[in-house]
């Protein structure tokens, strides 16, 4: 029951600050490889990732916002001190 709350009210304020972000991808996967100089690339390198974001939104002016839900307190991270 509380996690359903804290998505609430995440999903609420999210609205409420972003009333034209629209909902572009869910559950969208990526993946890629970190090259030995440590720049990402799409095709090779010395070490494979992949992962899923819950939701890709964009606004009118073309900027994305990646959105991905933790289900733990301890793993929630302020995403404006990124």
């Amino acid at each position: 029951v509380q996690l359903a709350k804290r998505f609430i009210e995440f999903e609420k304020e999210w609205r409420r600050k972003f009333p034209l972000a629209k909902t572009v991808a869910k559950e969208h996967s990526f993946e890629g490889f970190i090259q030995s100089n440590g720049t990402l690339s799409l095709t090779e390198g010395v070490a494979s990732f992949r992962g899923r974001f819950d939701r890709i939104d964009q606004d009118q002016q073309g900027h994305y916002a990646v959105v991905d839900y933790k289900s733990s307190p301890n793993d929630l991270r302020q995403h404006g001190s990124w």
